[in-house]
Formats: C-alpha cells, sequence, structure tokens
C-alpha cells in the first residue's frame, strides 16, 4: 500500500515505537492512498527503437502505462480513479469514439479526484491530531501532509 514510501522508513523518520506505529499506520495508509486517488493519472513510456541495418534511428513511439497491467503485476485491485482513468483512455484510443461519452469519462473521473481530495483533507486532519509538531513537519517534508 505504501507505494513510493516504504513503511519502514515513514516509521523511522517519525521515530515510532511499535505500539505508536499500530496506530499512526492506518492513517498513514489512508492519506497515501487518498492522494494516489486525487492524483490518479496514467502515465505514458517514449520507447525509441535503433534502425537496424541502416542504423538510423527509428521515430519514438509512446505507450501508455496501464494501471490494470501493473495492478495485474502486482495482484493488487484497481482504485475507482484508475478504472476511470483506463475507461477515459480506451475512449481516446478508439478513434470513433463518441465525445459525448469522453467528455462524460473526464468528468467522472475529476468527481472521483475531486472527492478523494476533499477525503484526503480530512485524513490529513486527523493523521495531524495524533503526531507532534516535529512528526508533522517530517511528514510535510516527505510530501503527506500539507
Amino acid at each position: 500500500m505504501f507505494g513510493r514510501f516504504n513503511a519502514q522508513v515513514v516509521r523511522q523518520a517519525l521515530g515510532v515505537s511499535d505500539q505508536e506505529w499500530a496506530q499512526l499506520e492506518p492513517k498513514v495508509q489512508q492519506v497515501i492512498r487518498l492522494q494516489n486517488e486525487a492524483r490518479v493519472s496514467i502515465t505514458m513510456t517514449v520507447r525509441r527503437g535503433r534502425g537496424g541495418d541502416t542504423g538510423a534511428d527509428q521515430p519514438a513511439t509512446p505507450t501508455w502505462n496501464r494501471p490494470s497491467a501493473m495492478a495485474q503485476m502486482s495482484g493488487q485491485e484497481l482504485t475507482e480513479g484508475q478504472k476511470a482513468a483506463e475507461a477515459l483512455l480506451d475512449l481516446l484510443e478508439n478513434k470513433n469514439s463518441d465525445i459525448k461519452q469522453i467528455q462524460e469519462k473526464v468528468q467522472a473521473l475529476r468527481n472521483i479526484r475531486q472527492k478523494a481530495q476533499k477525503d484526503l483533507e480530512t485524513a490529513q486532519a486527523e493523521l495531524k491530531k495524533v503526531l507532534n509538531e516535529r512528526q508533522q513537519a517530517t511528514l510535510v517534508l516527505m510530501g503527506l501532509l500539507d
């Protein structure tokens, strides 16, 4: 669940005991989950091929990094935001998609992000309640608190 964060690194940075971490970990995980959902996106990788016999570079080929492929490798379920983002990508990849459908998927994704952002603010406030000033500053520096 920690994704870009290692649980032990966060725990050590906060300087908490096992007992304190047992109380903090679910709150930290919730903040991370909501941050990911509030900023859900699909990234793109650009691959450049080699030219074979001629040695000339081939044009760059952009490839979407689908959440479903990553979830399959990790065994994790897709979030609502990831499902919405991938549904939008499916429409965009189909040149014959109806613009109305695209607009609906864009709005659905925006709604998911907005709800997650509101929930994130609440989760961050709850987490702050159980942290001292130094711990709060540490999590601000790490990007877990605003």
